[in-house]
């Protein structure tokens, strides 16, 4: 089903409220929509236009954690997830449980038209050409798996059209690229390229899927620029103040995340690289 209101008639509900969230959110209001937000019991969210949920969505099988308060969090008419893939969910499904929940209290209150998932460009292995949506994805990891499995699981949702977008490594605003070096252990092929995607870029793919009905598709929203890890994180380290991290040459050329679909059909322009 297609949106054809004013963005004034639309009621989001925001899964999520975190870094990249909360900006959306406030981003969206700005735009015209109505908005609804999730966080969890011990976050705090600032002052803001956004009706807010204490929400917790279970990891496991669960089928009592629905309240009255979490229905009316569901009642909206489009559901933007962006819940993190969090790397202490051991094993992976345990994500996998998150969605099916939220899924069953999508069928439930039965008021769902659309959902956008903010899924990763992580779900790809690497590779020496180019990654499009298209392209069938082997010989991943368990998360990669899991990952598609989500995918797969709400692109098929009877009566709900949904969209996902692939998002690159994120930046932006209190996330400086290459911060992590400060203290990471790991050593760091320095042929890899770099995937990473702006904080603007993200809220601006999810606002023109919206306003554009760009459903049931899966876009990869990733930087138009991909230097080496050696190149793009020595640069950084350099602007930071910080020691170079200790980079290894090897063979493995890593990936590239192709963003040609994002930019032909929605037309999006991506922020430079710092």
């Amino acid at each position: 089903m297609k949106l054809t209101t004013k963005n004034s008639d639309i009621q989001l509900s925001i899964l999520g409220l975190g870094w990249l969230g909360l900006p959306l959110g406030n981003h969206l209001i700005t735009k015209g929509f109505s908005v609804k937000g999730s966080q969890t019991k011990d976050a705090k969210v600032p002052t803001t236009k956004i009706k807010t949920y204490s929400l917790v969505i279970p990891s496991d099988k669960n089928l009592n954690w629905l309240t009255q308060d979490n229905e009316n969090f569901f009642k909206s008419d489009i559901l933007i997830i962006t819940l993190p893939f969090k790397r202490q969910f051991n094993p992976s499904t345990q994500y996998l449980h998150q969605i099916n929940n939220c899924i069953d209290a999508i069928k439930k209150t039965n008021q769902i038209n659309h959902i956008i998932f903010t899924s990763s460009t992580a779900i790809y292995p690497n590779k020496e050409t180019p990654w499009k949506e298209s392209d069938k994805i082997l010989n991943c990891s368990t998360r990669s798996q899991t990952l598609i499995e989500i995918e797969n699981t709400l692109l098929n949702i009877n009566g709900i059209s949904s969209t996902i977008l692939r998002l690159g490594g994120l930046y932006g605003p209190n996330r400086v690229p290459g911060r992590f070096i400060k203290t990471s252990t790991k050593k760091i092929n320095g042929n890899d390229r770099v995937n990473l995607t702006h904080l603007n870029d993200c809220m601006n793919a999810v606002q023109t899927v919206i306003e554009g009905n760009r459903w049931n598709e899966i876009f990869n929203i990733v930087s138009d620029e991909h230097p080496t890890k050696k190149e793009f994180y020595g640069k950084q380290a350099k602007k930071q103040g910080l020691s170079p991290p200790m980079f290894i040459d090897n063979s493995s050329f890593g990936k590239i995340i192709s963003n040609a679909k994002s930019k032909n059909i929605l037309n999006l322009t991506y922020e430079p690289l710092p």
